[in-house]
């Protein structure tokens, strides 16, 4: 059984993953970009007589999404389905036609609109990404299971080519969203309730994240910093997604945030069979995918996946039983210095305004986050500039 010290460094986890998350108007800003691109598209397709859907994916979905705390960058994911069956086209030909909406839709803004700003268009292995400044769509092109031929909890599920374009592969990105949210949805409930609001109005972004979504943003965060010698082998995000939701759905942790982490990081490595190639993480809702096909023959990657696991645990573990110069020096490896003294910096704002309604004195942010630590307050600015830079 898992024992947590009793040195507890929620709060500042807790105001870590705010600083990860964009704040409100820089989420409305992509809303109403994705919004444009997909009228536009829709609009498109319908012009050609093809009936196609789009609808968001991943962490834009699910309220798990991160900005770099340096360059405030962060990503939202979308698919795009035309309605057409997979024995009517090839893999290569549905991520040109894809590429092809996207082309006339980045050319529309270059000639006719200024309002929104034209990006660059970006091919993928399989995939294609709008890019503005600072901010970008991904777009994934897949077509339904019309036969349905695909075992799945919450139809429909889809298809999408494998990143040689060449074969089919099972994906189900809409059964996991609604997966996650069923996993989510008693903390949910009970924020709605605080809040005074239904719950289905409680937005999935903002102050109102719950455990889990704050535990797969600092994961992520922590991923992205680990081991720059192996960083083509980090794991992607879905991975750390998927194995994050079903550990805390398998465990259903209570107490703090960090108490939670360090859970849902201990279970984590236990639902991955290390034993096939490539590993088994299959997504919840639908037996045929496989969130770890791409570690097929990849043994570097997979030792990747487990050493980061490990580290992760670890990592969690440490940083719970130290104060002090120790804590910082942690983790500033674990989460890079930027973050940290950002979540330093806002935790003692906090507990100064808290203070102040109190009629109290209490110390500065700086002597807060580095107690005992000898040096000085964290140096960069405490509240970066949240311009969309897109525009």
């Amino acid at each position: 059984m898992l024992t947590i010290n009793p040195i507890d460094h929620s709060d500042l986890f807790r105001h870590a993953a705010d600083v990860l998350e964009p704040d409100d108007s820089r989420i409305q800003l992509a809303r109403s970009r994705y919004e444009d691109l997909q009228n536009t598209v829709v609009e498109f397709a319908n012009d050609a007589s093809l009936d196609l859907a789009m609808f968001p994916q991943g962490s834009y979905r699910i309220g798990t999404t991160i900005q770099d705390p340096t360059t405030l960058e962060f990503d939202i994911d979308t698919v795009i389905a035309p309605e057409l069956p997979k024995d009517r086209l090839s893999p290569e030909q549905l991520v040109t036609l894809v590429g092809e909406l996207l082309t006339r839709y980045v050319e529309g803004l270059s000639c006719e609109r200024s309002d929104i700003g034209a990006p660059i268009l970006e091919p993928g292995k399989r995939a294609w990404t709008l890019k503005w400044d600072r901010f970008h769509i991904d777009v994934l092109p897949v077509v339904p299971d019309l036969e349905s031929k695909l075992s799945v909890r919450y139809p429909p599920a889809h298809w999408l080519s494998d990143k040689d374009l060449f074969r089919w592969q099972a994906t189900h990105p809409q059964g996991f969203a609604q997966y996650f949210d069923a996993v989510n949805h008693d903390r949910r409930f009970m924020m709605a309730e605080r809040a005074g609001v239904d719950i289905e109005e409680l937005p999935r972004h903002g102050p109102h994240r719950t455990e889990l979504q704050r535990v797969i943003q600092l994961f992520k965060w922590h991923r992205s910093l680990w081991r720059p010698d192996l960083a083509t082998a980090r794991p992607p995000s879905i991975v750390i997604t998927a194995l994050a939701t079903m550990a805390y759905d398998q465990t259903r942790p209570d107490g703090s945030l960090l108490t939670v982490m360090r859970v849902v990081a201990t279970e984590m490595p236990h639902l991955v069979d290390f034993t096939s190639n490539p590993p088994d993480i299959s997504n919840p809702t639908c037996d045929e995918e496989n969130y770890a096909d791409r570690y097929r023959d990849q043994p570097g990657r997979v030792r990747a996946l487990q050493n980061w696991l490990d580290d992760l645990r670890s990592d969690l573990r440490k940083i719970s039983g130290v104060e002090g110069p120790a804590l910082n020096e942690i983790l500033y490896r674990c989460f890079g210095r930027p973050l940290t003294e950002l979540a330093w910096e806002s935790l003692g704002g906090e507990v100064k305004r808290a203070a102040g309604n109190r009629g109290l004195v209490t110390s500065s942010a700086g002597s807060l986050g580095f107690a005992g630590a000898q040096g000085p307050g964290p140096s960069i600015r405490a509240n970066p500039k949240k311009d969309f830079y897109g525009v």
